[in-house]
């Protein structure tokens, strides 16, 4: 057999979807309980709204800004079908701390999500200036992901709020905490 020296495009390398992703994989995270959830579904529903107001090229070129992903999240998830079979709770807790370093904003969302329990899943959307993720637990060196990239973690020393080539940079606004209440158990 002949061996190959170049390696196939992966997910992600050519296009800039992470931000639909991070959305789908949100839902999956949240309702891992729930064998039928359909992530092409979701994943064709948030397509379909961010092409009712913009170009889906635009999307694949260069990814989700913060008020897209609002404006996503308003349409597909806090409406219509998914707000009905997926209910989720979102919030951004940072908009309005501005004198909050980037451990703190980092210890905050460790107790969030780290209050995740048999009644209620939480876990956290960040956008950074390159990615969208989802964290779902932190502890005193990682962030832990369920990531696209397949990235599981980063040291907490990645994070920053000041421009970097290094380090994960991230955004106060492009931080959403969300939660999954279970039905008949509150």
């Amino acid at each position: 057999m002949n061996e190959i020296s170049i390696k196939p495009s992966q997910q992600g390398q050519l296009d800039n979807l992470c931000g639909v992703y991070s959305v789908v994989n949100v839902v999956a995270f949240l309702y891992k309980d729930k064998p039928h959830f359909k992530r092409r579904a979701l994943m064709n529903a948030l397509l379909k709204a961010y092409a009712e107001w913009g170009p889906l090229e635009d999307m694949v070129t260069a990814g989700l800004d913060t008020w897209e992903m609002d404006m996503l999240l308003n349409l597909v998830m806090e409406r219509g079908y998914f707000h009905q079979k997926y209910p989720i709770t979102i919030s951004k807790p940072f908009l309005k701390d501005r004198n909050l370093n980037v451990q703190e904003v980092l210890i905050r969302i460790r107790r969030y999500v780290g209050r995740s329990n048999s009644k209620t899943v939480r876990v956290v959307l960040i956008g950074t200036t390159i990615h969208w993720s989802v964290i779902h637990a932190v502890d005193a060196q990682f962030v832990y992901f369920f990531d696209s990239t397949g990235d599981q973690q980063a040291r907490l020393s990645a994070f920053t709020f000041k421009h970097s080539n290094r380090k994960r940079v991230l955004h106060k606004e492009s931080i959403y905490y969300i939660q999954r209440t279970k039905e008949g158990e509150l």
